[in-house]
């Protein structure tokens, strides 16, 4: 359901198109021709999986930093024994500080704090046991603006949260003054009940001075575009030419991809 899949082999043939050889090649000439020095700094909120395969790579070059949040308890233990964040902060992110519960679901990739709208996911969804709730955890939930100083700069910043994404945004909205790239996961319609749907996100996102840039839809939902992923840029950070994200965006177009391969490779 979110961007990340559980293993690199989904990652690559769900979003990768090209060949390794290519993506190899491609990522090591656009490494050499920015000549790096600081690594970008990618924040994975919603963490469960893993990275992009794309920032796992970038991470084997030396030149991406991770950090992941992730509320489950067992995820966040399996995360940290692959060594697969830099750090993980096993609690969620929210609009306020307060204590929630974890709605895990069959598929755990479905798992949020809002409980599904089975109502709507049995009439459009194919696979609507995939929403089942097969258990409950307590977990505690903070703003991202609260605890911003224990974090380097963030670059880039994923959000994946199955239907939490405007309370994180909310929650964060001094800290991402200073982010130059937002992806997140949003719906169209109330796949969890009582969720914010896309529509408000933008609304939220363009008062904070974020422009859209690209999307992807995904999920199947039949004839109905329900569930995409979407980029936005920080128009205040875009303006200057020394920002780091920027000069590799402008470098990225030596990659030659248009779809989702796409979103990430855009923007790295």
């Amino acid at each position: 359901m979110g961007i990340l899949e559980r293993t690199n082999n989904k990652i690559k043939k769900e979003f990768f198109k090209f060949s390794n050889k290519e993506l190899t090649e491609n990522l090591e000439r656009l490494v050499s021709e920015l000549n790096y020095i600081a690594p970008v700094n990618f924040c994975s909120v919603g963490a469960r999986g893993g990275n992009p395969y794309l920032i796992n790579y970038l991470r084997r070059l030396r030149i991406a930093n991770t950090i992941g949040f992730e509320p489950d308890s067992e995820e966040a233990r399996i995360l940290r024994t692959n060594n697969i964040y830099e750090e993980v902060f096993e609690y969620a992110l929210g609009e306020y500080e307060t204590d929630e519960t974890l709605y895990i679901t069959k598929e755990p990739g479905c798992s949020s704090i809002l409980k599904p709208n089975m109502d709507f996911i049995k009439k459009h969804f194919s696979s609507p046991d995939w929403f089942e709730i097969v258990n409950e955890a307590l977990i505690h939930v903070t703003g991202l603006d609260n605890i911003s100083s224990k974090l380097p700069d963030i670059d880039i910043i994923q959000i994946d949260t199955q239907g939490y994404e405007y309370q994180i945004i909310k929650g964060g909205e001094e800290t991402i003054k200073r982010i130059p790239v937002i992806i997140f996961e949003s719906h169209m319609y109330e796949l969890y009940e009582g969720q914010k749907t896309f529509f408000q996100i933008h609304n939220l996102m363009t008062k904070n001075n974020f422009l859209l840039n690209d999307l992807k839809q995904q999920g199947d939902f039949g004839c109905l575009g329900a569930e995409f992923n979407f980029v936005y840029f920080n128009e205040n950070l875009f303006k200057s030419e020394k920002n780091k994200v920027t000069t590799l965006l402008k470098t990225a177009y030596h990659l030659n991809n248009n779809s989702f391969d796409e979103l990430l490779i855009k923007i790295i």
